[in-house]
């Protein structure tokens, strides 16, 4: 847990999208605000620093167009690949 929050930009931007069929634009912004509320529990509890909660917040709302953008390409490429 206290490592992962240094792959959750690789998870929502890479992994998520990859790996499970459901990705969408709408189950991105809902696993990266399940993400948020896990890692601000695990903050309020002193499992990791606050510092580390507050930059892993800033980072995601810095970035969720692009997961938004990858989300797109990627099903994009589903369709080419499927129907081209």
């Amino acid at each position: 847990m206290e490592d992962g929050i240094s792959y959750v930009y690789s998870f929502l931007d890479d992994w998520f999208i990859r790996k499970c069929a459901w990705a969408s634009r709408s189950s991105v912004k809902e696993t990266a605000t399940s993400i948020k509320k896990f890692y601000q529990c695990m903050s309020e509890k002193g499992y990791v620093k606050v510092e580390d909660y507050k930059s892993l917040c800033e980072e995601i709302k810095d970035n969720m167009d692009m997961f938004l953008d990858s989300v797109d390409a990627y099903d994009d490429d589903l369709y080419y690949d499927m129907f081209m």
